[in-house]
């Protein structure tokens, strides 16, 4: 997804669900350890139609001695700002993962080590208007709240203004749909995330390299929140497709029926279906309430509809 973003970045073009991209073609550094570049990262950004020209990588710090080490965010924003400085077309930085450029001097689950080893990075945008795009990875631990699932100190999450998580779809007929989902959302609209999926593309590089490389596809809205998807079960999961399923079944061709025959229908036919489920169901299918007379009514509204109650 990081490449994703950065080729999209490079090109000015519009975000990954269509939306504007407003500042145009602009530079991009992009700072990783966990894959190579020339095999992995470059053929990646050229499967998403990256703009190489604009892609600054950052592999190593070179030392006094001509000895390379990787970046540490608290010894070498010195050299990151004089960078910038130096190339005023960069407006966005990718680090992936942020754990790993973090300092092995440091605790990553110390909040104010965080706070302290990150300040400088959160000044450096806001002086220069870069973005600061990171990847942080999330433990297995179970029964953690969304925010708690991410590795190390809470202030990991809050220093950002705005934080999303990966998680598989909600889509039983597609097992290799995933989702991004607002997990803080300081400076944006409530809402849901977005839904995707994988594709192979062919690369071939300048060298003549040839090889299969991912490409993200987007695949519509998805009306969940971090916190909601992981404190769903695998059974709660299926109950709630099981109702998406009779709600399109019912109010296919944007039909307006009653809601509580469509309920009654639903707790007859999905075992153990309590009222938040139907609410969850009725969020991924987009099934509006309307009121006629004394009575609610659903419907799916077609796109772009305004429904107005009969009277």
């Amino acid at each position: 997804m990081i490449a994703d973003v950065a080729a999209r970045a490079s090109r000015g073009a519009p975000w990954l669900d269509g939306s504007e991209n407003p500042i145009g073609p602009a530079d991009v550094i992009m700072m990783f350890n966990e894959d190579p570049a020339a095999n992995v990262v470059v053929p990646r950004l050229v499967a998403a139609e990256a703009d190489l020209s604009r892609i600054h990588i950052l592999q190593h710090v070179r030392t006094a001695g001509d000895r390379e080490r990787e970046f540490a965010m608290g010894a070498d924003m010195g050299l990151l700002r004089r960078y910038v400085a130096e190339h005023p077309s960069v407006r966005l930085i990718a680090i992936d993962p942020f754990s790993a450029y973090f300092g092995a001097e440091k605790k990553l689950n110390d909040d104010q080590a965080v706070r302290n080893v990150t300040a400088p990075l959160i000044q450096l945008a806001e002086e220069t208007e870069v973005a600061i795009l990171d990847n942080s990875h999330l433990n297995k631990t179970i029964g953690l709240n969304a925010i708690q699932k991410v590795i190390g100190a809470m202030a990991v999450v809050a220093i950002h203004r705005m934080a999303w998580m990966f998680a598989p779809s909600d889509n039983e007929q597609d097992r290799a749909e995933r989702m991004i989902l607002p997990l803080k959302r300081n400076i944006a609209p409530a809402g849901g995330g977005i839904k995707f999926t994988v594709t192979a593309v062919p690369v071939v590089l300048d060298d003549g390299t040839a090889s299969q490389q991912p490409r993200i596809v987007y695949r519509g809205d998805a009306d969940l929140t971090a916190e909601e998807s992981i404190s769903m079960t695998a059974e709660q999961k299926t109950q709630i497709q099981q109702v998406v399923e009779i709600l399109e079944e019912e109010l296919g061709d944007h039909v307006q029926k009653e809601s509580w025959l469509i309920s009654q229908r639903i707790r007859a036919e999905v075992q153990n279906c309590s009222d938040s489920l139907i609410t969850k169901g009725r969020k991924v299918a987009k099934v509006a309430s309307v009121k006629v007379g004394k009575r609610w009514q659903w419907v799916i509204p077609p796109p772009q509809a305004e429904i107005h109650p009969s009277l």
